[in-house]
């Protein structure tokens, strides 16, 4: 607004030329204001869409933390499992190597007395398999006092499969039957059936020269 002199806005011109100023400067200012506003509500909608995307991120983590967790305590019970495992495995192994080094030491002390003439091959108190995992060995005394030989095996099992041609069994077609005494007939009589193997007997014995056989 001009002013020509200091009284021209004493006037009601003046006074609406003032009123404009002051309303145009007003309008400026709101101006600005609303332009804060505006630039503060797209910083507030920006800052909101950060902050929902930061907590689907959130939320995503805690899932997988969660995943990651039961995985780990799965872990930790096959780990658990495992060690037990180990652990017996290894009481086995002890108590294999015990065994192992009593028939090593067994074996090694039959193998000295031999060589140093002190056991003689006769009394030995075992006689070599087919390998030295298989022996063979006294193992008991029957009812009427024969001496059983099995073969023993250095797992520390006993095995009924000597064959001999003195037995208490005949081997019959195959491997599988075999005569062998039953029972005692009428207080008098042998009996002989065919024992087959799985401990059944059969009654299917046929001769040509006797229909008993002498015991």
């Amino acid at each position: 607004m001009n002013k020509n002199n200091g009284k021209d806005w004493k006037n009601p011109l003046g006074y609406y030329e003032i009123a404009i100023e002051e309303l145009r400067r007003t309008q400026e200012e709101l101006q600005v204001k609303l332009q804060n506003i505006r630039e503060l509500q797209d910083n507030y909608l920006d800052l909101k869409t950060e902050l929902k995307a930061t907590q689907r991120e959130l939320d995503t983590t805690k899932v997988e933390l969660k995943v990651t967790q039961r995985e780990l305590d799965t872990i930790k019970t096959e780990l658990k499992a495992t060690q037990e495992e180990l652990d017996t495995t290894k009481l086995q192994l002890e108590e294999i190597q015990k065994k192992a080094n009593s028939t090593a030491y067994q074996i090694e002390s039959v193998k000295s007395g031999i060589e140093n003439g002190s056991i003689v091959a006769q009394k030995a108190l075992m006689l070599r398999g087919k390998n030295d995992k298989f022996w063979i060995r006294f193992c008991s005394l029957d009812s009427v006092n024969h001496h059983w030989l099995q073969v023993w095996k250095t797992d520390d099992t006993w095995h009924d499969d000597i064959r001999v041609k003195a037995t208490s069994l005949l081997r019959a077609r195959d491997d599988q039957y075999w005569m062998r005494f039953n029972y005692l007939k009428d207080g008098k009589y042998d009996t002989y059936h065919v024992w087959q193997r799985g401990n059944t007997w059969h009654r299917t014995i046929r001769v040509e020269t006797a229909k008993r056989l002498k015991p």
